[in-house]
């Protein structure tokens, strides 16, 4: 009996020691209501439904990657992605960081691509790196947070999500131009607005030069950032080897990353799909039969000319020379021998 009353003294002075030092276990945690262990659909964000398509939806705090090369269209992309959040969700709002293009030029691309339903104009907001006369703000995560912060205060609206276009236009002090700490701090900022961050990032060239997709690894200058996403979703454009005879504007994208898994989603990791791009509404959408069988006949015909450009790689030689003139001169008289030149492809 003295032993279950010590055990008893014990086991309180232990609950109180926890609750003055803040320790708490999982099992506190769940009592308490602070987790629950099961996905919370009042943080759904409900994105595009072949995209947001996953078991586990995206939600608010997580952050979602869009990595590709320059000019492959991310901004595009990801304006497309704001728009359905928008049409998906009644209430909210979302926003648009821009550290690279002008209001004027996001606002170009918005009003054309959302001419079907103008009226979700006034819950889309822009934050830009330039003020009234024009001139840089250069931006940091701090400056990035204090607008967002601002807009939800003013509004008193959830923000549901928002987009940073792009990671490495962010202001960084001091010589060394490291991402990593950014990647924490866009976390950080991400879970404290309880909204959904798409961050757009670049590729080197070395990575591709757009008509393959980019590995979750390929974001430039960090490796947090394949870290810290929820998940990664490369885009890129499948025909662009044969862009003027295809004349058909195809964009892949595929989730380089995807952090829960489950056999019910349905897309899977690593696997490529398509969308159109209309260029007169910047709009994307899924391709037609036709549109379908076309890209398949001329998909054909870039995996042959990697092919042959693969051979040609391995079978060339440079055997230029130099020789005199007859003024005295050096003259270089470039000769490649074993195939056409990779550049003529």
């Amino acid at each position: 009996m003295i032993e279950t009353k010590d055990k008893i003294q014990m086991t309180n002075f232990t609950d109180k020691r926890k609750q003055q030092m803040g320790v708490k276990s999982l099992g506190d945690m769940r009592r308490e209501g602070i987790v629950t262990g099961k996905i919370d659909p009042s943080k759904f964000v409900k994105g595009p439904k072949k995209i947001d398509c996953l078991e586990r939806p995206w939600h608010r705090g997580d952050m979602t990657g869009i990595l590709a090369g320059t000019g492959i269209g991310k901004t595009s992309y990801s304006l497309y992605i704001l728009k359905h959040i928008l049409l998906n969700n009644p209430t909210g709002v979302v926003a648009f960081v821009s550290l690279e293009m002008t209001a004027s030029e996001i606002a170009e691309k918005w009003i054309k691509m959302t001419e079907d339903c103008p009226q979700i104009e006034d819950r889309f907001y822009i934050i830009e790196n330039y003020d009234e006369q024009g001139k840089s703000r250069e931006l940091n995560v701090r400056g990035v947070k204090f607008e967002l912060v601002k807009l939800k205060e003013v509004l008193n609206e959830t923000l549901i999500a928002f987009v940073l276009d792009h990671l490495h236009e962010i202001s960084i002090e001091g010589s060394v131009k490291d991402y990593n700490p950014i990647c924490r701090e866009l976390k950080d900022m991400t879970v404290e607005l309880d909204a959904h961050g798409i961050i757009l990032s670049q590729t080197t060239k070395g990575k591709g030069t757009g008509d393959i997709p980019v590995p979750k690894d390929g974001c430039y200058g960090t490796s947090r950032y394949e870290n810290l996403m929820t998940n990664i979703l490369t885009i890129f454009q499948p025909l662009l080897r044969v862009q003027r005879e295809a004349d058909l504007p195809i964009l892949g994208w595929q989730y380089a990353k995807i952090r829960y898994k489950n056999r019910g989603d349905k897309v899977r990791e690593n696997m490529n799909y398509l969308l159109y791009f209309e260029y007169d509404t910047e709009n994307l959408r899924e391709l037609d039969k036709q549109e379908k069988a076309d890209f398949a006949m001329y998909y054909e015909k870039v995996l042959e000319l990697r092919q042959n450009e693969e051979k040609f790689k391995s079978y060339q030689f440079d055997i230029s020379d130099t020789i005199l003139g007859r003024d005295g001169k050096e003259v270089k008289i470039t000769k490649i021998v074993g195939g056409h030149d990779p550049g003529e492809l």
